[in-house]
């Protein structure tokens, strides 16, 4: 029975490090303690050794001081809580710094580009048509691509030496539009298959001048070998941003409409090219605010940026009480009102292909029910 219980209490202790982590990886190490976990994520420095490395030594102290207990205090529980403690470390530090970050020799003999070349580096003297840039050493762990939103909620894409040397970025027409994209960084190429449509490559190669060429195709669509005359190797990282924020192409819901069968005046709307009769007595937009939080250490401005957006999922109050919202509409006819219809619909943006443009569709609401809205109409006289 007692030993039933240790092997609980060890499992119990092994189970709660797993949120214990998750707390401080989000709270403490990407808050309060940040200075000491950013090395983890950005090395500034070529020792083996991290800043981030006191958090295990933390834990390591938290458990020997549950041994301590169990050993000269006779506390039973300290011993199946240190062993839990220990346990976890051991499997956390196993695959999350041996197995993913590769930071010891060990297991890096796997034939993959993120394994092997991230330690001896891509393929320094370079292969056919993918050249390599010659960095990275034995022990060294060598960065790729960043993808990542600015404060004004622009796609933002860093890419260092060794990924732009070796690899590209592939759009289809509706990811360049929704990302925002611009042409100027990109070469469109047909597809084979289905014919007619076009993909969208980014990639930069270094000319010989020192200045950029976003391609890295000659005229006949064939990679450009590096080594080629007027290009050079890229050594330097490389950002691309986006024109426009991510948010606004988010949310493809753009209004509410209330339209009726009363006699009221007529509007004409011409949508994508086409004229048809608007019989709405009320609009009220989907709203699209964001809050964007921005963090400074010793007065500066840090890498990580919060976004906080407002996501209409659920029951809404798209006009509150506190807060009325009038939109008058001249009736044709007063006489003979006896009879109301209303109907409720919502409009939606959306990327039409293969004609490659947004494009507005209105679609009536489909009410359950139990579900209700509530819509008040208030008459007056012009006279």
């Amino acid at each position: 029975m007692t030993i039933l219980l240790w092997i609980l209490v060890f499992l119990g202790t092994f189970a709660a490090m797993e949120g214990m982590a998750w707390f401080t990886h989000k709270y403490i190490m990407h808050g309060l303690l940040w200075k000491l976990h950013k090395d983890h994520h950005h090395k500034d420095h070529s020792h083996w050794w991290e800043r981030n490395d006191l958090f295990f030594i933390f834990y390591a102290l938290v458990s020997i001081g549950f041994f301590l207990l169990w050993r000269y205090e006779d506390v039973w529980i300290g011993l199946p809580i240190g062993l839990g403690i220990l346990a976890y470390g051991i499997t956390y530090f196993t695959v999350h710094d041996i197995f993913i970050h590769q930071r010891f020799k060990m297991f890096r003999n796997a034939n993959n580009f993120s394994k092997k070349w991230d330690v001896i580096g891509a393929n320094p003297t370079g292969q056919g048509n993918v050249p390599g840039n010659g960095t990275g050493s034995d022990g060294s762990v060598s960065d790729y691509l960043w993808i990542r939103l600015n404060a004004d909620g622009c796609v933002e894409f860093i890419g260092t030496s060794l990924f732009w040397n070796n690899f590209c970025i592939v759009f289809s027409e509706y990811g360049k539009r929704l990302l925002g994209v611009n042409d100027s960084f990109l070469r469109k190429v047909a597809k084979v298959q289905p014919a007619g449509e076009f993909e969208y490559i980014m990639s930069v190669t270094l000319l010989l001048n020192g200045s950029l060429r976003y391609d890295m195709f000659d005229a006949n669509l064939n990679v450009l070998l590096l080594t080629a005359l007027g290009y050079d190797i890229l050594d330097r990282t490389v950002k691309i941003t986006g024109d426009y924020p991510l948010f606004q192409n988010l949310d493809h819901r753009y209004f509410v409409s209330v339209e009726t069968d009363l006699l009221v005046s007529q509007a004409i709307k011409v949508v994508d090219g086409k004229q048809t009769i608007d019989r709405s007595i009320a609009k009220i937009f989907f709203p699209t605010n964001c809050k964007v939080l921005l963090q400074s250490e010793d007065g500066v401005l840090r890498e990580d940026i919060d976004f906080e957006i407002t996501s209409l999922i659920g029951q809404h109050a798209f006009v509150k009480k506190t807060q009325p919202s009038r939109q008058w509409t001249a009736l044709q006819t007063s006489y003979d009102l006896r009879f109301y219809r209303f109907h409720l619909y919502v409009t939606y943006r959306y990327f039409k292909t293969p004609e490659n443009k947004w494009v507005f569709t209105r679609m009536k609401y489909p009410m359950p029910k139990e579900n209700s809205w509530d819509l008040a109409l208030e008459f007056i006289s012009k006279v």
